[in-house]
């Protein structure tokens, strides 16, 4: 059974109270305070955001909790080796560990622990195959890509397990969820695959170009970075291409803001702000640290995860 959200999320239905649109777009209403930089143990991969704190997993094989208010690092959990993707489903945090096969389910505890006075609890480690990437949550259920292999995990949160492997392109990266469907970026088809939540059936697959990498929903498109040809792509939930953006160097996260998509631009050691929704063009180029790789929307702040120089960036 699903453990109740403790983190003061206004939560309005669904699981945990959460609405299709807000675990959709992963806006949990809520604010912060100015932007900075700030050091943290390990090169970050992944973030995500609870309502009230930033999750980020490290090189050190663990995921990071920080409050997002004010940057204080709360606390630090072991997890698999090396991790990378990283979710919230209203209670706990999902983490894919590459290097080790297995997806760790953390419940997120105290929020005023300090580092080795109250790590959060370790629910569940849940081996999967083909180094899981990245992670989403559907409302119901938590999707994992395996990025050497071809196929998305579905996992059951009640019970901890995996329900089953669906087949989609070769080397599956970003994955997300717009409400209805599950789409996952596909680096070595050039693709991106679209499923049916309930059964994992696939009801689409679109070339979108070159190495597509991360992607994300604003609400009524789908964004896509290509990593191998420098731009980000919106495309409909009927798979059509609606714009191409060129951005940064080898793009790889990509956050949208509920105004505006932010891509990380892994060897240029930017974010790029791309925006309106209309006519999407480029608004800016953003100096962070070394090797910007996972993004996330705070609702008032992007937060960037720089691997190469071990910071956090809050802008």
């Amino acid at each position: 059974m699903l453990l109740s959200a403790t983190v003061g999320l206004l939560f309005t239905g669904l699981s945990f109270g959460v609405t299709p649109e807000q675990t959709a777009t992963l806006h949990w209403y809520q604010s912060g305070d100015p932007g900075f930089d700030f050091a943290v143990n390990g090169a970050p991969f992944g973030v995500a955001f609870d309502g009230a704190h930033m999750w980020v997993t490290t090189d050190q094989n663990k995921v990071i909790k920080i409050r997002a208010a004010d940057g204080k690092v709360i606390n630090e959990t072991l997890v698999g080796t090396k991790p990378h993707g990283v979710a919230f489903d209203g209670a706990s945090v999902w983490v894919a560990n590459s290097g080790s096969n297995s997806v760790t389910r953390v419940l997120a505890v105290d929020p005023d622990a300090t580092i080795g006075s109250d790590p959060s609890t370790v629910l569940a480690t849940i081996p999967v195959s083909g180094s899981p990437e990245a992670v989403v949550f559907d409302g119901a259920n938590v999707w994992v890509t395996m990025g050497t292999g071809s196929t998305v995990a579905k996992l059951a949160v009640d019970t901890n397990t995996v329900v089953a492997n669906y087949a989609v392109g070769l080397n599956p990266k970003g994955i997300a969820f717009d409400g209805t469907s599950i789409w996952v970026a596909n680096s070595g088809s050039g693709s991106v695959s679209k499923l049916r939540p309930t059964d994992g059936h696939l009801l689409g697959s679109f070339h979108v170009g070159s190495q597509p990498n991360s992607i994300a929903y604003d609400g009524t498109d789908l964004w896509v970075t290509l990593k191998g040809s420098n731009q980000v792509v919106r495309f409909t939930k009927a798979g059509v291409i609606v714009n191409t953006v060129a951005v940064g160097t080898q793009p790889t996260g990509v956050a949208f803001d509920t105004a505006n998509v932010w891509v990380a631009n892994s060897t240029a050691g930017t974010v790029t702000k791309v925006g309106p929704l209309g006519a999407p063009a480029v608004i800016g180029t953003f100096q962070v640290g070394t090797t910007p790789l996972g993004v996330a929307f705070d609702t008032s702040f992007i937060w960037v995860a720089n691997s190469g120089d071990k910071t956090m960036s809050k802008r």
